[in-house]
């Protein structure tokens, strides 16, 4: 018996995107340090400050920590819609089962009633006994409530029959 293991999801694809940053990076830094250390002028390096260089790299990491805080927020928003959409799909089977019990109740105790002439019979009947289980059986199970067990508590039936 071959065991079947679920579908992986591409996990080297965060590792390659944080590998090609971290040489981008490394590579900028070489360039740079070449350009002061060797004097290359070609570079445009030379003479640049400090300040310059926060200057210039201000923005594009003020724009990249915002397209990550956006990123995050879309995220997490599809996430919980998600959680939403799956929540209503629970919802809507349970309510379809209920229905579908509902039903099938409803059926029944319309054949006791027509075809065994439920309506004329003895109080005490197996027929009778056997409409009001079904009656308290359902009730309990559509209201999420358990069940009367018993006449001695003070409580009314739903339906008498």
């Amino acid at each position: 018996m071959i065991s079947e293991q679920p579908p992986r999801r591409n996990q080297s694809k965060p590792l390659l995107s944080i590998l090609g940053i971290f040489t981008i990076c490394a590579g900028l830094s070489a360039l740079i340090f070449s350009g002061y250390w060797l004097n290359w002028t070609w570079t445009g390096f030379l003479h640049k400050t400090l300040w310059d260089w926060m200057q210039s790299l201000s923005v594009p990491a003020a724009l990249a920590a915002s397209a990550f805080l956006f990123y995050l927020a879309l995220s997490r928003n599809e996430q919980k819609t998600a959680q939403r959409r799956d929540q209503t799909e629970r919802d809507i089977a349970s309510d379809n089962q209920r229905e579908a019990l509902l039903q099938g109740y409803l059926s029944q105790l319309s054949e006791l009633l027509l075809s065994n002439q439920l309506r004329l019979s003895d109080p005490y009947s197996e027929g009778r006994y056997l409409a009001r289980a079904q009656t308290m059986t359902m009730s309990a199970d559509h209201d999420n409530t358990p069940p009367i067990r018993c006449h001695s508590e003070k409580k009314p039936s739903p339906v008498f029959i």
